[in-house]
This record gives structure tokens, C-alpha cells and sequence, in this order.
């Protein structure tokens, strides 16, 4: 049997429709069993660099679009990790894997008085030769008429000289070493090499020129050019023996001379102050009255 419609065309709703029947069993879930909770809706990604509304809270997305390769990097960085592109400075940065930084060179420090060719007793043999040249020269050169006494004095104080002058010819390499920023090196190399050096000056220095009847100032000229000739010749030996440049040759002698000078105004200051002394206690000692002898007086009276 149809439903019936009414004069309007309308279907009668059921009077037992939508009526809940106290008595039917309501379903409960199991106890202890988690209820669903009703699922919220997707909620669609706000692109980089845009504000995102996550429910009532605000929050700046932290990447952003490489300007190079659009790739996201955060906000803050610098460097972009796919492509290198550093951002302040406007382009890709390369870098090189697997190469490491050469290690910084060690200065090396040069010696002063370096080994050479000869060593320190060939040099110390040449020296001594070069000793006796010299004490030869001064006794052969000694002012005319002077005695044996006299020219063995003259033998005896280049002998001196030469040794003194070679200990501060140490002193002035050590001065020149430390000037030069350079290390000192082999001390007997050192003293062997000034030995040679003050060996030859002196055996220049000892030349003697007596030109009778010149002008003094010929017999200056002559002084210099014999003084000028012996530094040369040192000066060319501690080139050649030191084999350092001519700088550090010109420290060298500067020192050696300073130290030269110094040693010989001492040295004199010390003579003069010794024969004062003895000038003066000559001088203030009284004479004691000879004693006449009664026979030498007329009559033999006292």
C-alpha cells in the first residue's frame, strides 16, 4: 500500500519518527578505551617568508629563498649550504676540499761567524804567520839608531797589540752579531778569524817611510796612506773570511775601531799616570850631602 499524500501534494511525516524509544540500549565505549577525538582540518603551509596564524599565536617563518639557487636557508644565515652564495658579499663562494694551508716557514736565523772553508786552526796557522810578518816588520822598520833593546820593545809591543786588538776584535763581533739580528755562532771561528785580520793590519802599520828632507806634510800623506792601506786590507779580510754583507763588514769594523781607539787612549792614559808618579817622586826626594873625607881637606881639618 502507497503513501497517501494530502490535498497540498505533501508526504505526512511519521508519527513514530524522531520519537527515541527510552527503553533501546544507548552503545557505550569500552572503559578505558580512547575516544576519538573529531579531526580538525588541514590547515594549509604559509610560504617562506610569510606570516603563519597557528591558532591564536603569530609566528615569522625562519627560512627564506636563496637569492642564488632559491633553496631555503634561514633568516640569518650568511652562507647559503647548496650553493655557497654568500649573501653579503654577492657571490659563490668556493671552497677546496681536502687541501690544507701550507704550514708558515721557520725563520732561520744565520750565524755571524758561520763554518767556511777553513777552519778554526789552518785560520789560527795563517795568523800566527802573519804575527811574525809583523813583529819582523817592526823591528827592521824601527827609527834609525835605535838600539837592540829598543827594537826587541818595539817586537814585543806589536806582539801586544795584536793580541789585545784580537779580543776586541771578538768583542765587535759579538756586537755586530747582536746588531745584524744574527746569532753569533762558533766562538773560536770567530776569535781565529779577527786573529788573521789584526795579524795583517798590524804588519801594514809597522811600515816605516823615513823620507829625509820632505815637508811634514809630505810625511803626513805618507802616515796616511799607510793607515788608509792597512784598514782597507782588514776590511777586505773580514769580507772574505766572514763572508757577510758589506753592511754587516761595516758594523764589524765600526765596533772594532771604536773599541780599538778606546783600548789605546786606556792604554796610554795609564803610561802618562805611571811616569807623572815617577816624575814626582823623583822630584821630592831630597839629595844626601856627600861625605868629604878629612884627607881630602887642606891640613887634614874636617
Amino acid at each position: 500500500m502507497g503513501q497517501s499524500t494530502n490535498p497540498e501534494g505533501e508526504t505526512p511525516q511519521d508519527p513514530e519518527a524522531g520519537r527515541v524509544d527510552s527503553a533501546a540500549p544507548i552503545p557505550l565505549a569500552p572503559v578505558g578505551s580512547a575516544v576519538p577525538a573529531p579531526a580538525s582540518p588541514a590547515r594549509p603551509s604559509a610560504p617562506a617568508g610569510t606570516i603563519a596564524d597557528k591558532g591564536s599565536l603569530l609566528e615569522v617563518v625562519s627560512e627564506e629563498p636563496c637569492p642564488q639557487c632559491g633553496k631555503p636557508m634561514p633568516v640569518d644565515a650568511v652562507v647559503c649550504l647548496k650553493c655557497g652564495y654568500d649573501i653579503k658579499a654577492g657571490k659563490v663562494r668556493q671552497t677546496e676540499v681536502g687541501v690544507e694551508a701550507p704550514a708558515p716557514a721557520a725563520v732561520v736565523v744565520p750565524d755571524f761567524a758561520a763554518p767556511g772553508r777553513l777552519d778554526s786552526l789552518a785560520l789560527t796557522i795563517i795568523g800566527a804567520l802573519l804575527l811574525g810578518a809583523a813583529m819582523f816588520v817592526a823591528g827592521w822598520f824601527a827609527p834609525s839608531g835605535s838600539s837592540a833593546g829598543a827594537r826587541a820593545a818595539l817586537v814585543g809591543r806589536v806582539a801586544l797589540q795584536t793580541l789585545v786588538h784580537t779580543g776586541t776584535g771578538v768583542l765587535a763581533v759579538v756586537g755586530a752579531a747582536f746588531l745584524v739580528k744574527n746569532r753569533l755562532g762558533r766562538i773560536d771561528l770567530a776569535a781565529a778569524r779577527m786573529f788573521v785580520c789584526v795579524s795583517a793590519f798590524f804588519s801594514v802599520v809597522g811600515l816605516r817611510y823615513e823620507l829625509e828632507g820632505a815637508w811634514e806634510v809630505v810625511q803626513w800623506g805618507t802616515e796616511l796612506v799607510k793607515w788608509v792601506g792597512a784598514m782597507g786590507l782588514y776590511w777586505l779580510l773580514a769580507l772574505g773570511l766572514f763572508w757577510k754583507p758589506p753592511r754587516s763588514i761595516n758594523t764589524l769594523a765600526g765596533l772594532h775601531f771604536v773599541l780599538f781607539a778606546s783600548t789605546g787612549m786606556l792604554i796610554g792614559l795609564d803610561g802618562w799616570l805611571a811616569r807623572a808618579a815617577m816624575s814626582q817622586s823623583a822630584s821630592g826626594a831630597r839629595p844626601v850631602p856627600a861625605q868629604v873625607s878629612p884627607a881630602a881637606t887642606p891640613g887634614g881639618q874636617p
